[in-house]
C-alpha cells in the first residue's frame, strides 16, 4: 500500500503542531482516499506506483496531510469509524445517580461521511494540480 506523506510531512503541514497519536494510520487512510480520487488521472509513476513528477508528488503529499488535518479538526477517526466517536451526556438523574450517554445521530452521520470523503482543502489541492477526473479528451 502506498502512503503519500510521512509523519514528518504532517508536522510541517500543521506548522509544527503535534501529530495525532494515530498519525500513521490516518496518513494511510488519507492516502487511500487521495488515490481513489485520482484513479483516473494520468501521470507517470515509478515501479512502485508513486508519481515521478515532483509537482504531482507534492500534490499527493499535501492533499494527504490536508486530509489528516481535516479529520483531526472534526474529531474523525476513519480507522475506528463512528465507533470511535466519544459519547455525549444525554441525561442525568440526581436521586438514582444515573447518567445516560449517547451520540447525536446527525453528528455520527456527518462524521461517517467525513471519514470517507476528501475535505475541501485536499480536493482543492488535487484540482489545482489537475489530478481529479474530468472529461475524457482524445489526442489530436
Amino acid at each position: 500500500m502506498r502512503t503519500y506523506a510521512t509523519a514528518a510531512d504532517l508536522v510541517m503541514w500543521l506548522d509544527g503542531g503535534k501529530n495525532p497519536d494515530n498519525a500513521k494510520a490516518l496518513l494511510r487512510s488519507a492516502s487511500l482516499l487521495v488515490e481513489k480520487a485520482t484513479k483516473r488521472a494520468v501521470y507517470r509513476t515509478n515501479s512502485e506506483g508513486f508519481p515521478l513528477d515532483a509537482a504531482v508528488r507534492v500534490a499527493f503529499r499535501d492533499a494527504t496531510t490536508a486530509q489528516v488535518e481535516f479529520w483531526a479538526a472534526l474529531g474523525v477517526n476513519p480507522v475506528a469509524g463512528t465507533a470511535g466517536t466519544p459519547l455525549d451526556v444525554l441525561g442525568k438523574g440526581m436521586d438514582g445517580a444515573s447518567v445516560a450517554y449517547g451520540a447525536d445521530k446527525s453528528v455520527l452521520a456527518a462524521k461517517a461521511t467525513a471519514a470517507e470523503t476528501l475535505g475541501p482543502v485536499a480536493l482543492n489541492i488535487l484540482s489545482a494540480a489537475r489530478l481529479l477526473s474530468g472529461p475524457v479528451r482524445g489526442y489530436r
